[in-house]
């Protein structure tokens, strides 16, 4: 018999001597930049919370636990007992259950597994029942090999895949106890961690055991790059791999990072006078609005829409018209744009912030949000060749051309503020703060096509949680757990993917909030032309009866609402529906601090004070469709509770039995639950309340084809093969159980 030498590491060593000693990768100076200043927001906003506290203690305790198990499986073993049972309990990751702590299973931070591994592996077809004493033994000689000496890591995992009972067992699987026993030499590799290293090391690692020898090598990488910045715990028992397993989990569950590489472009003005609009009000835009708004057009849609207009306008290319499907859809908020005049000179650069929208009846009405961070005229040496009027570049060429030389100053006179000349600004009256348009309704008079209804009801019946339940399906709890967080923090955001309730259950709690007083609640939807002067405060031209013009600063919604707020005692809720669509650093301006600190008044920018009514409450929904929350602007998602909301079976179950509808309700979630894994991003998930119609068995097939086909259409734009097991033709029968009856033509 083999005999092995199964001396581990202390328990508890010193953090510092754990650190792997690679050489340093080569990482781009930008995406290095980025690694690290995410780093430093994880150690400053997370490192000390209780949460993370929390999970540190129980990364010590696993790691005990497997030093321990490992030892009494090893000396067992080679004493010829059967070790089946220990193996696959005690060195396996387990969730924490009652029942795996009841089983005596090895729990872990990882989560791992929910139950027992040879019924989930046997009801998928990966074991016999007869196996099982194999697959232990494969998984004991793996890690005895790996433990004992790390560099035959390699090969360890080739002879393992090769045996038939590994079928199942992944890096998330078999890295944990590695890990917990020679935390010097392996990195756990889970479906989180792994995102971390394939971004910020521009890999394509994928959760098989084959790939876990290069991916622990990056990982020991980057953990590496930790060390050498610093803010590794004081205490002795929270090693460097622990904490970039922390950094990781916090990255992709608690900042939500989209792991999504910045693109750069370049946008050419054919009218260089356009650059002063584009910098003051933050965005950049394109021409060609005869195509009207393409922000819901398939790219097939878009080119016959584009072949179109070539043929009706002399002059109009499809080549020119092509610039516009980049700038509409392949275009990402936190991609990096350079903007060139009709000379050739860079007029600025910035980053992009938001989504398309359109404004009608204007000769550039293709609009994308930019922050403008540089507006130095350059003269750049070499430019990119035209193609289009916005086209991608790389990131060496946008380099060069925002470090080319600065020209100097060249202001046009005609813009300067003439000598003696200035704005002036009349401050409302307190009878102008204080006005609310009526009471009882305010319509917004905004541009065309940007029309925004800011609904306010009377005083509101109380609706009880227990009534809103009954008929959402939503726990009474669930509902009591929200409420709380929202009287916490003063202001939510509920979050999720389109089609779950969202806007649904902010107007019902609004109604909770502020019923059985004299409350109210008021509603708006934000949109990218929604502005800091529309929300707080602005200049707006006002016309007497003389028809002069004068301009006064005029009171926004906010403004009005608080106003309103402060004279009564009943709770005033502001429902906020898309709140992610506008620039909400820029809408909020001030706000953003008075949202935390209510008790204290502050000067507003343009003259005033605000302080913000403790009856106050503001509920957000955001779409994670349009945008993550990892995009919002830090400060506000500090300052708000954000509530998940993601497709939930129960509600499209709870509705139908309620209605009692007579829809085969199991069939259509066996569907959506295929679909959402073939989706497979919790953001874009399709959602539920497409279903919640007491006509479904007859309105269905339209419901799939006009709605549902035309969203799988958009995600898998470039993979149209992934749609057509999902279009109708190909579901009817499976969800009706008719045969495919009622399908729509």
């Amino acid at each position: 018999m083999r005999t092995h030498n199964h001396k581990l590491q202390n328990p508890v060593p010193n953090p510092q001597s754990l650190v792997p000693n690679l050489k340093t990768q080569t990482m781009p100076t930008e995406l290095e930049q980025h690694f690290l200043e995410a780093y430093q927001k994880f150690l400053g906003r997370h490192v000390a919370t209780a949460t993370a506290q929390s999970d540190a203690q129980r990364m010590v305790q696993a790691r005990r636990e497997a030093i321990f198990a490992y030892r009494a499986i090893v000396d067992a073993a080679d004493r010829g007992e059967d070790v089946t049972d220990a193996v696959l309990a005690q060195l396996l990751p387990h969730a924490d259950t009652a029942t795996n702590r009841a089983r005596g299973a090895w729990i872990h931070h990882s989560a791992g597994l929910s139950g027992d591994v040879r019924q989930l592996h046997e009801q998928l077809g990966w074991a016999q029942p007869d196996q099982w004493p194999q697959k232990a033994a494969a998984i004991l000689e793996f890690v005895r090999t790996c433990v004992e000496d790390p560099a035959d890591l390699a090969v360890a995992c080739l002879r393992f895949r090769e045996k038939p009972v590994s079928v199942g067992f992944q890096s998330g699987t078999l890295s944990p106890v590695l890990n917990a026993l020679r935390p010097d030499a392996f990195v756990i590799v889970h479906s989180k961690s792994l995102r971390v290293i394939n971004f910020f090391g521009r890999q394509k690692f994928t959760p098989d055991l084959n790939d876990y020898p290069a991916a622990n090598a990056d990982a020991r990488g980057l953990v590496q790059r930790l060390a050498d910045v610093g803010g590794l715990p004081a205490e002795a028992d929270l090693l460097p791999v622990d904490r970039f397993d922390l950094f990781c989990e916090w990255l992709v569950s608690v900042e939500k990072h989209p792991f999504r590489h910045s693109r750069h472009w370049l946008i050419r003005l054919d009218d260089g006078s356009q650059w002063d609009a584009w910098r003051g009000g933050g965005f950049m835009a394109l021409g060609h609005d005869a195509l009207g708004d393409l922000s819901a057009l398939s790219r097939g849609e878009f080119n016959q829409l584009r072949d179109q207009l070539a043929t009706q306008i002399p002059g109009v290319t499809k080549r020119s018209v092509d610039a516009l499907w980049p700038f509409v859809a392949q275009a990402q908020p936190g991609d990096r744009v350079a903007a060139l005049n009709e000379t050739g000179e860079v007029l600025g650069a910035g980053r992009v912030t938001g989504f398309y929208y359109f404004v009608p009846d204007t000769e550039y009405g293709h609009c994308r949000p930019v922050e403008w961070t540089d507006s130095q005229r350059r003269q750049a040496e070499a430019l990119p060749s035209k193609s289009r009027d916005f086209q991608a570049i790389d990131a060496e060429q946008f380099r060069a051309l925002t470090s080319a030389p600065v020209l100097t100053d060249r202001r046009d006179p005609a813009i300067q503020p003439k000598v003696g000349e200035s704005w002036r600004r009349v401050t409302p009256t307190a009878e102008e703060m204080s006005s609310v348009e009526g009471a009882r309704g305010v319509v917004r008079e905004t541009p065309a096509g940007y029309a925004v209804a800011g609904s306010r009801s009377g005083p509101p019946a109380k609706r009880p949680l227990a009534e809103i339940a009954a008929e959402s399906g939503f726990s009474e709890g669930q509902l009591s757990a929200w409420v709380d967080a929202v009287e916490r923090k003063g202001q939510a955001i509920f979050y999720g993917p389109p089609g779950t309730g969202k806007s649904y259950i902010a107007a019902q709690l609004a109604l909770h909030l502020a019923g059985g007083e004299d409350g109210f609640v008021e509603r708006v939807q934000f949109h990218p032309a929604y502005a800091y002067e529309d929300f707080v405060q602005g200049i707006r031209p006002l016309a007497d009866a003389d028809g002069k013009l004068s301009y006064r600063l005029t009171p926004g919604l906010f403004l009005r609402f608080c106003a309103e707020a402060a004279r009564r005692r009943g709770r005033c809720v502001l429902v906020i529906d898309e709140i992610n669509r506008a620039d909400l650093a820029r809408v909020f301006g001030e706000v953003m601090q008075l949202i935390e600190y209510r008790e204290q008044p502050l000067a507003l920018a343009a003259g005033g004070h605000l302080q913000i009514p403790a009856n106050v409450r503001i509920l957000g929904t955001m779409n994670t469709a349009d945008r993550s929350i990892a995009l919002v602007d830090a400060a506000l998602r500090r300052r708000f509770a954000f509530l998940a909301l993601y497709p939930e079976y129960d509600i499209l179950r709870h509705f139908h039995a309620r209605h009692r509808t007579g829809f085969p309700v199991e069939r259509l979630v066996t569907v959506l639950r295929r679909l959402n894994r073939q989706i497979g991003d919790v953001d874009y998930a399709l959602g539920i309340t497409f279903f919640l119609r007491t006509d479904l068995p007859a309105t269905l097939p339209a419901v799939w084809q006009t709605e549902v086909e035309p969203y799988l259409e958009a995600f898998f734009f470039d993979r149209a093969e992934q749609v057509a097991p999902f279009r109708w033709a190909a579901l009817a029968g499976e969800i009706l159980g008719d045969g495919g009856q009622g399908r729509a033509s």
